[in-house]
């Protein structure tokens, strides 16, 4: 697992509204995180030319965004 920010996406602000408690709902599991427990994740892979802006940046918990990167099924689910 990477450690520290990276520099590709920390200057990219995502948007997403918190709910009615301050918390942020995972598009992934739909669970309820705060932003900390958030992270930045490209739809289109950067790997496979996807872009570093607002439209193709998720903000997704630290779980779904390990699974995106291994699990197809839930790749699939956040395109």
């Amino acid at each position: 697992m990477r450690t520290g920010r990276d520099k590709r996406t920390s200057n990219v602000k995502v948007t997403s509204i918190p709910s009615y408690h301050g918390l942020y709902q995972c598009p992934g599991c739909n669970g309820s995180f705060a932003q900390g427990d958030m992270e930045r994740h490209h739809v289109m892979p950067h790997v496979d030319g996807g872009l570093t802006v607002k439209w193709n940046m998720l903000l997704i918990c630290v779980r779904c965004h390990a699974l995106a990167h291994v699990d197809t099924n839930m790749r699939n689910r956040l395109m």
